[in-house]
């Protein structure tokens, strides 16, 4: 190969195109940076649907539930994500109404009511049940949960608002589910512990003041 050639091909590899269009780098929020992450466990997730003529407990999804804490406000968040997918199917706050119950004297499951859940963006009253792989797992769920309960502000006019009206609010309150379907299913549910990565070791989560 002659120089001239050597040279030509040096100066072809050093070719440079501007982009036609410049793009700005943008950060993409997953709404969890002002939290502190407090517990992070699988589980799967049902919810009451009362849709259905009889109501009935259907299975909303698998995937790592989390209990976060806002940096600044000091309000507990419950945020779930499904599988694979990361669609969120459990976000509601944890307010000094959101009693959390045994379902029928396991150590794994629980069921609660929140009046303004926003899995699906619009705020709406959901009856949910949860079921965790172990004890242990469960165990931290409803200490942090009741934390988060006493955390909380007894001021609950923004979660009211979805509700057409006082009634509305009280009817979901005393309303008797009918939890031997979901406690059915929970018992019978087996809830994978590993995660995605393979690692088998529960997660560190941030200390609780």
């Amino acid at each position: 190969m002659s120089d001239s050639e050597i040279t030509t091909e040096h100066q072809t590899s050093e070719i440079f195109f501007e982009p036609v269009v410049s793009l700005p780098i943008t950060t993409v929020s997953n709404s969890e940076e002002n939290e502190t992450c407090l517990l992070k466990e699988r589980a799967k997730l049902y919810r009451f649907d009362r849709a259905e003529d009889p109501p009935e407990w259907k299975e909303r999804g698998t995937g790592t539930v989390k209990i976060l804490k806002h940096n600044e406000t000091g309000q507990y968040r419950i945020l779930m994500r499904r599988d694979r997918t990361l669609k969120v199917c459990a976000n509601h706050s944890i307010n000094s109404s959101t009693e959390l119950r045994a379902n029928c004297g396991s150590d794994r499951a629980f069921v609660w009511q929140t009046l303004a859940d926003f899995a699906d963006e619009v705020p709406k009253p959901e009856s949910l049940g949860i079921r965790f792989p172990d004890a242990e797992g469960a165990k931290l769920f409803k200490k942090i949960f009741d934390e988060g309960r006493l955390q909380s502000s007894d001021d609950q006019d923004n979660e009211k608002e979805v509700c057409d009206s006082k009634d509305d609010v009280t009817n979901l309150r005393d309303e008797t589910c009918d939890e031997s379907k979901l406690s059915n299913a929970l018992k019978s549910l087996k809830v994978d512990p590993v995660n995605e990565s393979g690692d088998q070791q529960r997660p560190a989560v941030a200390a609780t003041n």
